[in-house]
C-alpha cells in the first residue's frame, strides 16, 4: 500500500514532500517487533502511548509512521513519511477494511461470551475439509487484533484462502459493530451469552445487545448461526430478516446434540440429530456445543457428516 493511498483511506495528511508514493507492507504497533516494510501505528492506551516509541520504530526499520495529526506535524522532517490522522486506531481499522477488499476471501465471524476461540478453531478445522481456510491467530479478536490480522495477509500468495474465520470480542458497546464494518462477514456464529464484562455492561441484556451488533450492522444477506439454548437468541430469529440456522444441546434446533458422554480417551462423545456419532479430543461437556456450532457451519457448506 502506498502512503498516498493510505492518506486517502484514512483522511490523513502528510507534509513531507515527495514521499506519498512510498509504500509499506503490513503494520505493527510494537516498535521492537517491526518487520521490513512495516508501517508503525502509534496507538495510545490507558498505560502506554505508542507515540513515545515511534522514533525507535523508525530506527528498527519502519518505513512509515501513522500518528496523531499534532505529533505528525512535529515529525515532518523525519527520514520516513509520517501520516497525521484524527485517531490512529480508527485509521488502522479503515486501512484493514480497504485492504480486505483486495482478497477473494469471505468471512465467518464468531462471537459470544464464552467459547469463542475454541469454536473459531473448530470451525476452521471443519471447513478445512473442503476449503483453504484463513483464521485469526490465537485470540486476536478486538479492534487492534482484527486489523493487524487482516493487514498481515500476503496479497501475492500463490493460493489465497477462500474462507476466513475470525473471532470477534468486545468489552463495551459499539466494538462489534465496528469489527463488522471492517470485516463485512457473510456468516455470523454466536455462542452463549454469559455474565462476562458485567463491570462495563451492567446486565446480561446489555451484553446480548452488544453481541447482536454482529447482525444488526451486517448485510441482510449475512447468515446467522444461533445457539437455541440461549433465551436471548431464541427471540431474535422472529424479529429479523436474516436467514438463521440454529443449534442446541437441550432443545429443538436444526442441529441437536445428544447423548454427551466421556470418551475412553478422555475427550467427549456425542450424537448429532440422533444418528451421527462424533468424538472430540477435548475435555468438558461444554465443548459439545462449540463443536455443534462448527458442525452446523460445515453442513451449511455441504461438508458431509463423515
Amino acid at each position: 500500500m502506498t502512503v498516498e493511498s493510505a492518506c486517502q483511506i484514512t483522511n490523513g495528511q502528510i507534509d513531507k514532500a515527495g514521499s506519498p508514493r512510498a509504500g509499506f507492507r503490513g503494520v505493527c504497533i510494537n516498535s521492537r517487533a517491526i518487520r521490513p516494510g512495516n508501517a508503525f501505528v502509534c496507538l495510545q492506551g490507558a498505560n502506554v502511548d505508542g507515540h513515545r516509541f515511534a522514533r525507535q520504530a523508525v530506527e528498527n526499520g519502519a518505513v512509515a509512521v501513522i500518528a496523531d495529526r499534532l505529533r505528525a506535524k512535529r515529525w515532518r522532517n523525519w527520514p520516513v513519511p509520517v501520516i497525521g490522522v484524527d485517531d490512529p486506531l480508527t485509521a488502522m481499522g479503515d486501512l484493514a477494511a480497504e485492504y480486505r477488499k483486495l482478497f477473494p476471501t469471505r468471512y465467518v465471524a464468531v462471537t459470544g461470551s464464552v467459547g469463542k476461540t475454541t469454536t473459531k478453531e473448530l470451525i476452521a478445522a471443519a471447513l478445512a475439509a473442503r476449503f483453504r481456510v484463513f483464521k485469526s491467530p490465537g485470540n486476536y479478536n478486538n479492534l487492534i487484533g482484527i486489523p493487524l490480522t487482516l493487514l498481515a495477509r500476503n496479497q501475492r500468495a500463490q493460493s489465497l484462502e477462500s474462507i476466513g474465520v475470525l473471532e470477534f470480542g468486545m468489552s463495551s458497546p459499539g466494538e462489534i459493530a465496528r469489527l463488522t464494518e471492517i470485516v463485512r462477514p457473510a456468516w455470523g456464529v454466536l455462542t452463549r451469552i454469559a455474565p462476562s464484562h458485567l463491570l462495563q455492561m451492567r446486565s446480561l441484556a446489555a451484553i446480548a445487545k452488544a453481541k447482536r451488533e454482529l447482525f444488526d450492522h451486517s448485510d441482510p444477506a449475512t447468515i446467522a448461526f444461533l445457539n437455541n439454548d440461549d433465551p436471548f437468541q431464541r427471540r431474535w430469529r422472529d424479529r429479523w430478516d436474516h436467514q438463521t440456522v440454529t443449534y442446541a444441546t437441550g432443545r429443538d434446533a436444526d442441529f441437536i446434540c445428544g447423548r454427551v458422554t466421556v470418551s475412553p480417551r478422555g475427550g467427549i462423545a456425542f450424537t448429532v440429530n440422533g444418528r451421527h456419532q462424533f468424538e472430540l479430543p477435548l475435555p468438558g461437556s461444554h465443548n459439545a456445543a462449540n463443536a455443534l456450532a462448527a458442525i452446523a457451519v460445515a453442513r451449511h457448506f455441504k461438508i458431509p457428516f463423515a
